[in-house]
């Protein structure tokens, strides 16, 4: 059986390669491209009629040409034929890629500009080895590029080799340059360029251009990248955000989330391209962002997602408040003409309202005060009135309750409970109100104003209906007050007693309010007692004026003249709201009766404070010592408290008698009266708090804990023992969450910048206590490490280097770790060479020699991270020395004996790569410090064996 033309298509290939690396390279280009025709000649199977050339530099060009375009027409007339099968046999697939390869290198690259492309070493292993043709020709570069482009949308066996290989790079910088480059522009090739971007997944759009784009790019050609990258949200509305995201913050290669890739991310998501108007582009921007999070199947994609957006609000905060924020209150802040153009009964669905409250809870995971407060404040109210609802039709009230809680805990609790109280019973706006969707679900339905319920409205605050809504709604409230901080809690009761004082003055107040007011006291103080009365001079101070206010009010009632009966008797009556018998009943009777009951009932909370004061059974043993000033304002209690035994009911002459008969004992006695001793200062407050919130289930809160501890570090606050926050922080290193450990690191970095070497030891010792179980904590103490090495700069010198890059090379050299750590040592090694390589000038040699340690011995692809982070340290040591005469020349013979040998066979791209630029970075020291004319081959060292 006769072979198949393709086969013989690639038996010609394999030939006419293997004959290439044969021609002696020393040969001018003509004679090298004559003999290589003629042998052509000799072997091919084509008909070369077809190839009319004027000059001999063209033949091998044209000829491969026609060569490519003969395979393909066998691929696709095969797969005619054979239609289930892949025409390009597996034993083929590498001689086609190897064709594609020298098509590259002679019709390609040639004709391209300095600067576009990628360099040839990075392109391909092997370009040492293929003599590149220097004959440029435009009309070669528009043929190959034709051909390529007509085999990619023939969709043929031959174009799935194309796109999955390196070759998108190839075509694009060919069609860039017949495209764009000043010197030839041509429409035609702008609209291939633009339909063969258009052909390329968003991923590899976004990975190829960003190869392009290096220091030696072209001004025109970086335009061209720099713009095709700028308008990916616009272009790629399905993904374009998505995939720029995953691109820049490695997340398909490393699930650990780094927030200098994410704020690279949101710096370019903040760039409008130019003529491009800014509402639609950040509308487009904003519009995909929101859809990431919609999408709980990838958590680390919504995460980053959601911190990408507390980037963009913290540079431009305007952007995120327009086209997210007020995007997400349509489901809540419903106005008077939005309601009005609703038909349907249903304003919001239920669909969209949970939709939004998933993006609103996502959003505010771990990001920063500033931006939970612009985004929650607003619907503070509206979230209120649904946990309401929610509670009152049984459903699950957990989510709205948490974001309430964010909102009160994040900042300005004490105002924020406040608006709540004022307005307890919100249950909507005058056009909307809670109720349930076409599916039972929470929505946003029209207020129907019929008879019934505007009678029900009328009625429901005085009747049994609104009394057991307000019992709802205040053990709700008591639910979020209950975790809030003892400061807010004294606050918000001292606030609340005030108002409730106040209001009971007022001639046309609201009975209703003033029950409210009264069952949140009550409530207050039943379940916080302990926590209000640590606020002791402020309770104290309260105290005061009821007792003088109250005895002033008993006093003119005592003394009224022509009275009677009984006054004790009358005024208990009174306190019961029962009539006294042959009492006339006038309206200034009833006056009096409602004041002298409103006035009991202060007295009895009033007394029940001073009681927990004097008995200190609410506050720990230390605290117990009353000041001066308040032990004198006490002891004038008792002649009050006296009088209010004598004259008052005995729903209050009772305990006040007890009170008066305990404090006179203590003073006279001159025993120290339990109680505080004087307010908890600021720093200590935010201490406590601080601490508190690490004990909160809520992440936001939790990271806000740490937020302040730094903070307090930053201010060199005396109230910070850095022994236990630096406990604190290793502790909270462990935690899942990325937003958690993050906000840790940051705050390692401030102890490090502040307590120096210190705490450098305690990281180091943490760092090096090896444990499987400890491995995610390690690396994050290391990442720490690494960020203060690179602070330190000059000062890594003396005993911080020893201290630091003694325990790393031992780490980085102990194969019985986790490469995970060791490449972590390597990266610190690295780190410190950059920054302050005579700083560490005695380990140098050490550090160096454990890299290439690394490089000959760790071969394997499971070891290429540490590969990589070893020709890092080389390179990282090359950039920080001040010139080549500063490394002995045997060393440095070594280190470029194996960076040679790493770029050349090492099968990881990135550490060839990454030796490559080692390399270069030689090369250019060698070309600054030496006249390279007067260097022989033979005694550079860059051409050691």
């Amino acid at each position: 059986m006769a072979p198949r033309a393709i086969e013989r298509y690639f038996d010609e290939v394999s030939k006419i390669l293997s004959y290439a690396v044969t021609i002696d390279k020393s040969r001018n280009e003509s004679e090298y491209l004559k003999e290589f025709e003629s042998y052509i000649r000799q072997q091919t199977v084509l008909e070369l009629s077809q190839i009319e050339v004027k000059d001999t530099s063209q033949f091998l060009p044209y000829y491969l040409i026609h060569l490519l375009k003969s395979i393909n027409q066998a691929s696709k007339d095969d797969h005619e034929r054979y239609p289930d099968l892949f025409s390009v046999a597996v034993s083929d697939m590498k001689t086609l890629n190897a064709l594609l390869d020298f098509i590259d290198v002679q019709c390609i690259y040639p004709n391209l500009s300095p600067g576009v492309g990628l360099s040839l070493e990075k392109r391909m292993r092997h370009a040492s080895k293929i003599r590149l043709i220097r004959s440029k020709s435009t009309a070669i570069l528009e043929e190959i590029i034709n051909l390529l482009l007509d085999i990619v949308e023939s969709n043929s066996d031959v174009s799935d080799v194309i796109l999955m290989g390196q070759y998108s790079s190839d075509i694009l910088s060919g069609l860039a340059e017949l495209a764009f480059n000043p010197d030839h522009t041509d429409t035609n090739f702008e609209n291939r360029f633009t339909i063969f971007v258009n052909r390329l997944d968003t991923y590899t759009l976004l990975a190829v251009v960003s190869t392009l784009i290096s220091k030696s790019t072209p001004a025109w050609y970086l335009q061209v990248l720099t713009r095709t990258l700028a308008m990916v949200p616009l272009t790629r509305t399905k993904d374009g955000v998505f995939s720029l995201i995953e691109f820049i913050g490695g997340l398909r290669e490393d699930e650990n989330v780094s927030v200098e890739k994410l704020d690279r991310a949101a710096r370019l998501l903040c760039s409008v391209p130019k003529n491009v108007n800014g509402m639609r582009y950040y509308g487009e921007v904003c519009r995909q962002l929101l859809e990431i999070v919609d999408d709980n199947s990838k958590q680390l994609m919504m995460s980053a997602t959601c911190n990408i957006i507390a980037a963009i609000y913290r540079a431009k905060p305007k952007v995120i408040e327009d086209f997210i924020f007020k995007e997400l209150w349509q489901s809540f802040c419903i106005t008077a003409v939005e309601t009005e153009s609703c038909t349907s009964d249903i304003i919001v669905s239920g669909k969209r309202l949970s939709r939004d409250l998933n993006r609103v809870t996502q959003l505010v995971h771990g990001t920063s005060p500033e931006f939970v407060d612009a985004l929650l404040d607003p619907v503070l109210l509206r979230l209120w009135g649904l946990l309401c609802f929610q509670s009152r039709t049984k459903k699950s009230p957990e989510q709205v309750r948490t974001l309430i809680l964010v909102n009160i805990n994040t900042s300005g609790a004490v105002g924020k409970l406040e608006k709540i109280i004022m307005n307890i019973l919100y249950d909507g706006e005058d056009e909307w109100t809670f109720g349930h969707g076409d599916s039972g679900d929470v929505a946003l339905v029209h207020r129907k104003a019929t008879y019934e319920e505007t009678a029900r409205q009328i009625f429901a605050k005085a009747g049994l209906q609104g009394l057991e809504n307000l019992e709802q709604r205040l053990d709700l409230l008591l639910g979020l007050i209950d975790e809030t901080a003892d400061t807010v809690k004294r606050t918000i009761f001292l606030n609340s007693m005030r108002r409730w004082l106040a209001r009971r003055k007022e001639d046309d107040v609201d009975p209703f309010e003033v029950f409210m007011d009264l069952r949140l006291l009550e409530n207050i103080l039943e379940k916080y007692k302990s926590q209000i009365i640590r606020s002791t001079s402020e309770v104290i101070s309260l105290v005061s004026n009821i007792l003088q206010e109250y005895v002033g009010s008993l006093r003119d009632f005592v003394e009224k003249p022509q009275e009677k009966v009984s006054i004790k008797s009358e005024i208990g009556n009174i306190v019961n709201s029962k009539e006294f018998d042959g009492v006339p009943d006038s309206d200034d009777e009833e006056s009096d009766e409602e004041e002298a009951s409103t006035n009991a009932e202060s007295v009895t909370i009033a007394l029940s404070l001073l009681n927990a004061i004097i008995s200190g059974s609410h506050i720990e043993e230390s605290e117990r010592e009353l000041n001066s000033d308040d032990q004198k304002i006490i002891s004038s209690f008792i002649p009050l408290l006296d009088y209010i035994s004598n004259n008052g009911p005995e729903s209050v002459a009772s305990s006040s008698r007890t009170l008066s008969m305990l404090l006179s004992h203590s003073f006279s006695s001159n025993e120290s009266i339990p109680g505080q001793t004087k307010e908890i200062d600021s720093s200590k407050q935010q201490y406590r708090e601080a601490l508190m919130n690490l004990q909160d289930e809520l992440i936001p809160i939790r990271a806000h804990g740490l937020h302040i501890l730094r903070t307090l570090i930053l201010n060199r606050d005396n109230i910070i023992d850095v022994d236990t926050v630096l406990q604190v922080y290793l502790a909270t290193l462990n935690d899942e969450d990325s937003f958690i450990y993050l906000n840790s690191i940051k705050g390692l970095q401030a102890l490090t910048d502040l307590h120096g070497i210190r705490i450098v030891r305690m990281l180091i010792e943490e760092y090096t206590n090896h444990s499987q179980s400890r491995i995610d904590q390690q690396l994050r103490v290391g990442e720490a490490l690494l960020r203060t090495v690179q602070r330190l700069g000059e000062a890594l010198n003396g005993e911080n280097s020893r201290t630091i890059i003694v325990p790393m090379l031992q780490t980085a050299s102990n194969k019985q770790l986790d490469w995970r750590i060791r490449s972590s040592a390597l990266s610190i090694i690295g780190m410190a060479c950059e920054v302050n390589p005579r700083g560490i000038e005695i380990w140098v040699e050490d550090c160096i020699s454990c890299a290439l340690g690394v490089l000959t011995f760790e071969t394997g692809d499971d070891k290429a991270p540490l590969r990589r982070a070893a020709v890092v340290i080389v390179g990282s040591l090359l950039k920080g020395v001040s010139g080549l005469h500063e490394i002995p020349v045997d060393f440095a013979k070594q280190i470029t004996r194996q960076l040679r040998y790493s770029k050349a066979t090492d099968t990881d791209p990135l550490v060839r790569v990454q030796a490559n630029n080692s390399m270069e970075i030689l090369a250019g020291m060698i070309t600054t410090e030496f006249d390279m004319s007067r260097i022989t081959p033979a005694s550079s060292i860059l051409n050691v064996k």
